[in-house]
């Protein structure tokens, strides 16, 4: 967790970039592949940059413990793949590091290529027609199976055994029925739904005007507010002054990302 904020930090939205000190100091108990594509030693072999290639990879296994730092293969019909492969796996053998094939999974099922292809064009504003190099060249990037796996890289069996053995290895557990806020400090005397009423009455004029507030906000917020005290929202209300001011918001609460919008 403490490494995805790190990435996040001072980053635009949806762009996550690590300085590799920090993926060095905090390396212990990751398991790391090597990368897709676009990772650090792939785009170097397919510049023909072997050498380079290789200290990517021995700098990373540097940080990582032993058998920590997979090289990663994908198979998904591109011209470059065979070459690609090829040289990944004589880099493997001669750093002695392990194999991983892996799938860069995009969407479900082969059918939804197109609609991956449509929310490419939607989040960068674009038509089908104009997107040319934003989308992938083909419907290869859908979820195999484990017979499919297999048969993809058959001539690489300890690649694909690899894939269980990381899996095995990974212990998660996520608690979403916690809160995890900052704790509000609450005026003497007043619990966190009173409070929250009073932010309400006192922001709501202001926003409406005094004939629409009772019409259009006391109304939702009478309806919203067993909806919030059930979900345990109201244990975070935004600080005061905040949504009036027209400072925008997030907070996480009741295991949702919410947003408070500008007044």
């Amino acid at each position: 967790m403490r490494l995805i904020s790190y990435a996040r930090r001072r980053r635009p939205k949806e762009v996550s970039r690590l300085e590799p000190r920090l993926l060095a100091d905090h390396a212990g108990g990751l398991i790391c592949l090597s990368g897709c594509l676009r990772g650090p030693a792939s785009r170097l072999v397919l510049g023909g940059d072997m050498v380079g290639a290789a200290r990517v990879l021995a700098e990373l296994r540097s940080w990582f413990a032993a058998g920590d730092l997979y090289v990663e293969l994908q198979r998904q019909q591109r011209r470059e793949d065979d070459y690609l492969v090829r040289s990944l796996v004589h880099l493997a053998r001669r750093l002695d590091l392990p194999l991983v094939a892996t799938g860069n999974v995009h969407y479900a099922a082969r059918e939804e290529s197109r609609l991956q292809d449509v929310l490419v064009c939607i989040r960068h504003n674009v038509t089908l027609a104009e997107a040319a190099c934003l989308l992938r060249p083909n419907s290869e990037a859908f979820l195999r199976s484990p017979a499919e796996m297999q048969a993809l890289f058959a001539d690489l069996p300890e690649a694909v055994e690899n894939t269980v053995d990381i899996a095995r290895r990974c212990h998660v557990s996520l608690d979403f029925s916690a809160l995890a806020v900052p704790e509000y400090p609450l005026p003497p005397g007043m619990t966190v739904d009173e409070h929250l009423r009073q932010l309400c009455e006192r922001a709501l004029p202001a926003k409406y005007g005094v004939d629409l507030a009772p019409a259009r906000g006391f109304k939702e917020r009478n309806h919203r507010s067993p909806s919030l005290r059930g979900t345990g929202e109201t244990e975070s209300p935004l600080p005061p002054g905040g949504r009036a001011s027209g400072t925008p918001l997030v907070c996480r609460t009741g295991g949702r990302m919410v947003m408070a919008e500008r007044a």
